[in-house]
């Protein structure tokens, strides 16, 4: 049976956290990094977590700062952006991937998660063997059709408005996303409005870094969701280099016999999903 530990850390900035590493019957099997979707907290994937393990994965899950067990909340006086969640990750990656030196290793990233993963990853490419996009896109406006591109660009716009006056997103209130840091959402904000990864108080070069990044992606779409919507998920994989190896599938509710399939409640209920990853890596 799979064996599960509960691994309380201290990030570099001082605040705390936990991780949940699950661990297969099997210790020579790939290692996944599951981070969650904007505002939603780990312990909803509690599911995916231990039907992963139970499919041959070793799996390692946590909160993002700000959310669940972080010791973090975004207030007037507390604010961090997209910097410090890609730090997180490497802090994650670095601290469980040294107990697997041997394993291959991938990120699965749902929604917000894949997209700073693949920002992780362009700038420490050797640290992951691939990167599984789950309903995870570029947010820019003009990968959604209509009113909701529409709607999109002037969410960024609303939503920065709102961290100003208030001093952090109250995404609960919005009805979309959590509790989050006005720098986390001025990043995605800029995302939205112009396709582009600029991060507040970080030179990297992220665009240049993408473009150059060669590797394994895996890319499923949900049909009908638009919180991701497939032609935005290409805009996502397709700022990597052309030479990455990309499989990009779209899974109905009838391909994954969820009814009401959406952009979240396909963790509830991911065996198709994990299928699709067990074939890919």
């Amino acid at each position: 049976m799979p064996t599960t530990e509960i691994i309380p850390i201290k990030l570099r900035d001082g605040s705390t956290n936990e991780i949940t590493l699950c661990r297969s019957e099997n210790s020579n099997v790939p290692l996944i990094f599951v981070f969650p979707a904007l505002g939603v907290r780990a312990s909803y994937y509690k599911t995916l977590l231990e039907k992963l393990a139970q499919n041959g994965f070793h799996v390692c899950l946590t909160d993002w700062r700000g959310n669940g067990k972080s010791s973090v909340r975004p207030s007037r006086t507390v604010n961090f952006g997209y910097k410090e969640l890609i730090e997180d990750i490497d802090f994650v990656i670095e601290k469980i991937g040294n107990q697997f030196p041997d394993n291959k290793k991938y990120l699965l990233g749902h929604s917000l998660g894949g997209q700073l993963g693949g920002l992780f990853l362009s700038k420490k490419p050797p640290a992951l063997d691939g990167i599984v996009l789950i309903a995870s896109c570029s947010v820019y406006y003009k990968g959604c059709k209509g009113w909701a591109g529409t709607r999109i660009y002037y969410a960024t716009y609303l939503i920065k408005f709102l961290g100003k006056i208030v001093g952090y997103y109250p995404g609960e209130k919005m009805g979309f996303g959590g509790s989050e840091a006005r720098g986390v959402m001025q990043d995605w904000g800029r995302n939205g409005r112009t396709g582009k990864y600029i991060i507040d108080n970080d030179d990297f070069d992220y665009e240049a870094a993408l473009a150059q990044l060669q590797t394994n992606i895996l890319a499923i779409s949900i049909k009908g969701d638009t919180f991701a919507p497939v032609e935005a998920t290409k805009n996502l994989y397709q700022k990597y280099h052309p030479n990455s190896t990309i499989r990009h599938e779209v899974v109905s509710a009838q391909d994954a016999q969820i009814k009401n399939l959406g952009h979240f409640n396909w963790a509830k209920h991911p065996d198709h999903f994990i299928g699709l990853l067990k074939d890919w890596s």
